[in-house]
């Protein structure tokens, strides 16, 4: 997965949200109320686009909440829906 080069970057991937709420059920429910005071992003300057495979960060007053997602499967329209194959 995507590390970025960031040595202190490390993120748990989760798969669906049973686990993730199996996991950070408690602390999501805690951030209820707060204010969502910053947003962070990863942004292309080149491209001049968001960088939609960085992880974008929130943070509610201090409590810090880091998001992401990797696409780990293609359904190709016209493949009888097998991702990455034709039969």
């Amino acid at each position: 997965m995507l590390d970025f080069n960031l040595e202190t970057y490390a993120p748990y991937w989760h798969r669906g949200r049973p686990a993730i709420t199996a996991t950070h059920d408690d602390h999501l429910r805690a951030l209820a109320g707060k204010t969502l005071a910053r947003t962070w992003l990863l942004w292309d300057v080149a491209d001049d686009t968001w960088f939609a495979d960085g992880p974008v960060l929130l943070d509610f007053d201090g409590e810090q909440v880091e998001i992401g997602h990797v696409r780990v499967a293609r359904v190709i329209p016209g493949e009888r829906g097998v991702p990455g194959g034709s039969g």
